[in-house]
């Protein structure tokens, strides 16, 4: 009878000793696998940030563009007006060189 629980005694600790070996493996995995799946959250967070900067570039660009766009309109209107100034002073030259032209000369008289 010692002999049968002697060997039981024996073959439970052999069961605990798997059980124990067992879990820490599991154990073991389980870290692995949740180093993955952290690696994996912070790879698809960093793609999420690249694309948000690619974006914000993007808008950046867009906004300065709109910038300089709106830049160049004005320089081209304000040309634009100083040309017409220029024309409007050439055609009153013509008119008062044309009007002048036209007066009777009361000196000759």
């Amino acid at each position: 009878l010692d002999l049968a629980r002697d060997a039981l005694v024996v073959s439970l600790d052999a069961c605990n000793r798997q059980l124990w070996e067992l879990t820490s493996r599991v154990q073991a995995l389980a870290e692995t696998v949740a180093l993955k799946a952290d690696g994996a959250a912070l790879q698809e967070m960093t793609l999420r940030l690249e694309e948000k900067a690619e974006l914000c570039e993007v808008q950046q660009c867009f906004m300065a563009l709109q910038a300089l766009t709106g830049m160049v309109n004005a320089k081209a209107s304000s040309s634009n007006m100083e040309q017409l100034i220029f024309r409007l002073a050439s055609v009153d030259a013509v008119v008062n060189q044309l009007a002048g032209a036209s007066r009777p000369r009361s000196s000759l008289r």
